[in-house]
């Protein structure tokens, strides 16, 4: 004799007070859920470690940060340096010499402090500020201030912009402590910061063959 199956259990009331009613007029009138809202879109502020995403440095400007940009410079002395350069005015570009041609072409080259910097938004820059000359007597207004904007950006996050008429750098210092906007900077060594910035670009000079020479020689 088969046996017959087990009815299950009902708690709480009756078999059909337990069934659910569904109102297909009440579900239609109900709308899904907006995936495109700001809470659906953001992405968790730890999204590039979790997702083992790791930035891949290919490109940072050489240059002074702008009057509108705000920026930090890194303290770690090991991200700075002195170095032979070449400023190519027309251009403004900047090209980095090989120590034993600064010298040999003395009449072209200078000598720069290179800073590492990151601007609020982001962006890596090489700061090459320019030394003042040994035989040079009159003191440079925008050589000291701009040296002294980039040695305060150390501290806090600064801007400078350009007084004409008093020949300097005028700074403004950021009042603003809030957490979370401090610069992230580069774990790549200073001297891979440097080769980035010159050498993948064309603009270290090694010998005397690099075509900076020949545009600075012929007149034509």
């Amino acid at each position: 004799m088969t046996a017959k199956p087990e009815r299950p259990e009902i708690v709480g009331g009756t078999e059909t007070e337990n069934q659910v009613n569904f109102d297909p007029a009440a579900a239609a009138a109900t709308p899904p859920p907006d995936p495109f809202n700001p809470e659906m879109l953001r992405l968790p502020p730890d999204f590039e470690s979790m997702a083992g995403v790791n930035k891949v440095l290919n490109n940072i400007p050489v240059r002074r940060p702008n009057d509108q940009e705000w920026f930090d410079v890194c303290p770690d002395p090991a991200y700075r340096g002195t170095y032979a350069a070449i400023k190519l005015k027309a251009a403004n570009e900047y090209y980095l010499v090989a120590g034993h041609l600064a010298n040999v072409l003395a009449e072209e080259v200078i000598s720069v402090t290179i800073y590492t910097v990151m601007t609020k938004g982001g962006v890596l820059l090489l700061w090459p500020v320019k030394l003042p000359s040994a035989t040079d007597r009159r003191k440079d207004k925008w050589i000291s201030s701009a040296h002294a904007a980039a040695t305060k950006a150390m501290e806090r996050r600064c801007r400078i912009k350009a007084n004409m008429g008093a020949g300097s750098y005028d700074l403004f210092i950021s009042k603003s402590t809030m957490q979370g906007t401090e610069p992230v900077w580069p774990t790549e060594p200073f001297i891979d910061l440097l080769r980035i910035a010159f050498a993948e670009d064309g603009r270290f000079v090694s010998d005397l063959n690099h075509p900076v020479f020949a545009e600075l020689r012929d007149g034509g």
